[in-house]
């Protein structure tokens, strides 16, 4: 293991090894039930109206958020202290491979432009108190059951999801960042190639799906929790692919490895 020493304005934060990240996504269970996000261009028109009703305007290529709307989207969750260090303990995760908050400070910035109120995630409330139920297209979830619901006559059919519950003290962060990915979501930016990008493997220039660039520096995912109060949440049928476990699909177009699968 490396030995890594960080300094910050000529005083020593930390010293010591880090591990190395993982390189093999897990295995998900075949015996459970699974599903994959689509992307925005898998369920329609990507630059018109999808079958989700989600309006997309002309080819930005900034790009957009690939937000999978939940049922319980508006149920905003206030994540506790507790909460607030298992995320930040998620970015050290997907940065470094190692859960120490002696680490945060370096990725702070990242983390705080990710939940700036202007961001989807905390859209118009703010972190901690604004964190919005919602999930990433490219991601994978663990569904509760096979049956198809109708939450309400606006939402339509849906399948019932399992989330982290944030009525609940945090589950053991190692586990569910290395082995339930379907916890956490790996943040997607759905973005029009340029011509001179000259990127390979895409199809049409509107399937490209990169991550949220607050830890390319470290070439890492930007995690983001997949989170509500009860552990449950509905995500609608049209935006899922069932798939019968084996390795965690790739979140991007075209695959891209990150420090950690």
């Amino acid at each position: 293991m490396p030995d890594f020493t960080l300094i910050l304005r000529g005083r020593q934060i930390y010293s010591g090894t880090l591990a190395p990240a993982a390189t093999e996504p897990p295995a998900l269970d075949p015996a459970q039930l699974w599903g994959f996000l689509l992307h925005d261009y898998q369920v329609g028109d990507y630059w018109g109206t999808d079958k989700i009703g989600k309006t997309r305007w002309a080819p930005r290529t900034h790009g957009d958020p690939e937000t999978v709307t939940t049922f319980r989207k508006e149920e905003r969750v206030s994540l506790s202290p507790a909460w607030q260090d298992f995320h930040k303990l998620i970015f050290t995760l997907a940065a470094f491979g190692e859960a120490d908050l002696s680490l945060f400070g370096m990725l702070e910035g990242a983390f705080d432009s990710t939940m700036a109120p202007n961001r989807v995630i905390t859209n118009k409330v703010g972190y901690p108190e604004g964190y919005m139920p919602l999930c990433m297209a490219g991601n994978t979830v663990r569904l509760l059951s096979d049956q198809v619901y109708r939450p309400n006559a606006k939402f339509g059919h849906s399948y019932k999801i399992e989330t982290l519950d944030a009525s609940k003290t945090p589950p053991d962060v190692e586990e569910v960042f290395w082995e339930k990915p379907w916890l956490w979501s790996r943040a997607t930016v759905a973005r029009y190639a340029k011509p001179e990008d000259n990127i390979q493997g895409l199809a049409s220039p509107w399937q490209h799906v990169t991550p949220f660039p607050q830890l390319d520096a470290w070439g890492a995912h930007v995690p983001l929790l997949n989170i509500s109060y009860g552990g449950w949440n509905y995500v609608q049928t049209a935006r899922v692919q069932l798939f019968a476990g084996g390795p965690v699909p790739n979140a991007y177009n075209p695959p891209l490895t990150r420090n950690n699968w």
